[in-house]
């Protein structure tokens, strides 16, 4: 890509910019200035500057804050302009596996009910090959994997898959988390909430929501790694992947 193309598909991301925040004008009835988005995103009104003059690349994380409050998708500032959704944690949906795979601690096979000899998931012995938008994470040893055994969450998770899960023991609501119960038994299971209780809910039909008595989440999912025939597939999202 030559530097005259770089710098016209960036002029675009910002005239793309400038046209939704028009827009959320429109729809405020009010004017909405530039500093009122570096406020919003809490950058300096100089950064955002950059991004709607064509100076510089609006960063993905920035675009998925923008894209919540002004309920666009966050896709939308990069449509059509040549670039690429910048990746700060981890890539898109379904993409080739990556030829550099960096190594992160491997705790196993999981299973529904399955025992476990181990402790901290990150200070497993056994180490396995992901692909580095996988390993990549804020702070060290916070991702580990893990091979599933059985179908309880199926089709979303296959039996066999290879789990990349970011290491947190705080509820995730709505995402794929490995739990573990006071008696070192682990699950892979969405974590969900009635209002009164914390329930790990099947996404097969076939299995009942079971009510969180005791434990803890472990993990909670970031990435697949899936054998398709003779060819492997990556899934992959930043914020934790939900049904």
């Amino acid at each position: 890509m030559s530097r005259n193309s770089d710098a016209d598909e960036l002029k675009m991301l910002g005239e793309k910019l400038r046209t939704f925040r028009e827009q959320r004008a429109q729809i405020e009835g009010r004017k909405v200035y530039q500093r009122d988005v570096a406020k919003l995103l809490k950058i300096k009104e100089a950064t955002y500057r950059s991004y709607e003059y064509g100076r510089s690349q609006l960063p993905q994380d920035l675009a998925k804050t923008l894209g919540a409050e002004w309920g666009v998708s966050w896709h939308e500032f990069y449509r059509a302009t040549g670039l690429k959704a910048p990746v700060n944690d981890v890539g898109p949906f379904y993409a080739p596996e990556p030829l550099v795979k960096p190594e992160i601690p491997f705790v196993g096979n999981v299973g529904a009910n399955s025992k476990v000899d181990w402790m901290d998931p990150v200070d497993a012995d056994e180490m396995i090959e992901v692909p580095n938008e996988m390993a990549t994470a804020r702070g060290p040893s916070v991702r580990f994997a893990c091979r599933v055994v059985g179908d309880s969450c199926y089709d979303l998770v296959w039996p066999d898959d290879l789990c990349v899960f970011h290491k947190s023991d705080v509820p995730k609501i709505g995402a794929i988390v490995l739990y573990r119960s006071f008696d070192n038994h682990v699950t892979i299971k969405q974590m969900k909430h009635d209002g009164q209780n914390f329930i790990l809910h099947p996404l097969n039909s076939k299995y009942q929501d079971e009510i969180i008595d005791g434990g803890e989440q472990v993990g909670y999912l970031v990435g697949i790694i899936r054998q398709q025939g003779s060819k492997k597939v990556t899934v992959y999202d930043a914020t934790g992947i939900t049904p």
